[in-house]
């Protein structure tokens, strides 16, 4: 990861009162401490579940945060310059949530993996303890509590310009009460990000991460049919409560042993699966299993092929399935001394 540039600028509010803003002028020296930092924001972002993704609203004056992003980006003008820019629309975003609390607005822009990513977080403070060298005197220390992070988004700047879909990437803080929303969803506001949350999109892509798992795994069959349907009852009770899925929660109910294993695999391979979606049901159908069985026939296919590979004959009374595997369809055909005429 190279970091190209960092600034911080802190906002003073307590609940119910408006926000008193300190702002810094130039951007932070690209220093070990920075480096630690970013790299420190990174791993927790990472390996938080609770994240949902969305695109910026474009073209309207509520939102100006996308278009100063964008003057940024085609003027060169600095990162200082920019989030000085900012300075009123995130006032008005905070102050607009009256149990919000202030902090320290972080931004950094770095590349990895060939991408242009920005980072913009609200960190705050939490005490500790340290040692002065020279006299062994434990002294209390004030450092940035990087590992609750609950607003905090990443933009894939190069997706952007290449007209994805997505690209931003946000930690949604889990809703408690009532007035919960009102604390935390001011910070989407002033990035002006809309979330996507596709119902069928999504599904699908948690049908293909459950087969990627097993496979990655090597789980036999019998272990991935039970992983399938356990994920499948899950998905069923989201639906019956009108709930959204949980990832965690999932997870645990897949592996009691090992209740991260799951989350840490989609975090891991970063898959763009959001947490919250309702689940489509058309969709998730999918990973039930159609197992039938008697003396000299034994078939067994998922659910989502079945009208495409596999289709049923409900007059006929006949079953056909297509896109045989080349090594099926060979150990098919006769062999030349099968077809030699025995008289």
């Amino acid at each position: 990861m190279i970091i190209q540039e960092a600034i911080v600028h802190r906002f003073d509010k307590d609940r119910h009162k408006p926000s008193v803003a300190k702002m810094r002028d130039e951007v932070l020296p690209n220093e070990d401490n920075l480096q630690n930092l970013v790299d420190g924001i990174r791993d927790v972002f990472n390996r938080t579940m609770t994240r949902g993704y969305g695109a910026f609203i474009i073209g309207d004056v509520a939102y100006p945060f996308p278009d100063l992003l964008d003057k940024y980006l085609a003027d060169q003008q600095g990162l200082g310059v920019f989030t000085l820019g900012l300075k009123t629309c995130y006032q008005k975003a905070i102050d607009g949530a009256s149990l919000a609390t202030g902090g320290y607005l972080f931004f950094a822009r770095y590349q990895e993996n060939g991408q242009d990513f920005m980072f913009v977080v609200s960190l705050k403070l939490k005490a500790g303890t340290g040692i002065d060298d020279t006299t062994l005197t434990i002294n209390k220390t004030v450092n940035f509590d990087i590992d609750h992070l609950h607003e905090a988004a990443r933009i894939n700047i190069t997706a952007w310009k290449e007209g994805k879909d997505r690209y931003v990437t946000f930690i949604k803080k889990r809703r408690s009460g009532e007035d919960s929303k009102s604390a935390t969803d001011y910070f989407r506001d002033f990035l002006g990000v809309t979330e996507l949350t596709e119902s069928a999109e999504q599904t699908k892509l948690l049908l293909q991460v459950v087969r990627d798992y097993c496979e990655e795994k090597q789980f036999d069959v019998d272990k991935a049919r039970e992983i399938r349907q356990r994920v499948h009852a899950y998905c069923v009770e989201c639906t019956k409560e009108k709930k959204g899925i949980s990832l965690d929660a999932l997870s645990m109910r897949l592996d009691d042993q090992q209740p991260a294993s799951f989350s840490e695999f989609v975090t891991s391979k970063e898959y763009p699966l959001g947490d919250g979606f309702e689940p489509n049901s058309r969709i998730y159908r999918g990973l039930r299993r159609h197992r039938i069985k008697d003396s000299k026939l034994t078939l067994d296919f998922e659910e989502s092929i079945l009208g495409s590979r596999v289709i049923y004959d409900d007059v006929a009374e006949t079953l056909i399935i297509k896109d045989l595997p080349l090594e099926f369809k060979q150990r098919l055909k006769p062999t030349a001394t099968e077809n030699d005429d025995p008289t």
